[in-house]
């Protein structure tokens, strides 16, 4: 085979190559990641707050980050205190179960902050917004839920 036929099929080779790739992400169903602040700015959106409305918002939505990251802080220094117990074989009943009510009660505690905190969001709507609330709070719960396995990071939180 001659260096010429040789270079003229490496290059329809590697142009059928290029062209199968560049198919490929066009075609791609997948978009880019959304921004990071996607549900709170959905629901600025879909509820239409006016500009106190959203000083509003932002002042919850900080309030909000602000104890759920207490409550992150707390479970994971009781998750420490549980794992430390196995590493230390003191895995004696009672103190596993009342690790595990307390890690319980952090979860519980984060659950509480959240519906608080859509209730706080849901007392600045006027009543059509109310309405449009009704209509969306399961599209924002769906936004904030951990995807399934295998899946990409949840879209980002308000």
């Amino acid at each position: 085979m001659s260096r010429q036929k040789f270079f003229t099929i490496a290059t329809v080779v590697l142009l059928l190559l290029n062209t199968a790739t560049l198919i490929f992400i066009f075609t791609s169903k997948q978009g880019p990641p959304p921004p990071p602040n996607d549900t709170a700015n959905f629901i600025i959106q879909q509820l239409q707050l006016d500009d106190n409305q959203q000083k509003q918002f932002e002042h919850l939505k900080e309030e909000h980050q602000q104890s759920v990251q207490r409550i992150r802080e707390e479970d994971q220094r009781l998750h420490q205190v549980y794992f430390d117990m196995l590493k230390n074989n003191v895995a004696e009943q009672p103190a596993v179960d009342s690790i595990t009510s307390l890690i319980g009660e952090q979860r519980k505690a984060m659950e509480m902050a959240m519906f608080d905190h859509f209730k706080k969001i849901r007392a600045l709507c006027n009543k059509e917004q109310e309405q449009k609330f009704n209509t969306i709070i399961d599209e924002i719960t769906k936004r904030l839920s951990p995807p399934p396995q295998g899946q990409g990071p949840p879209p980002g939180k308000p």
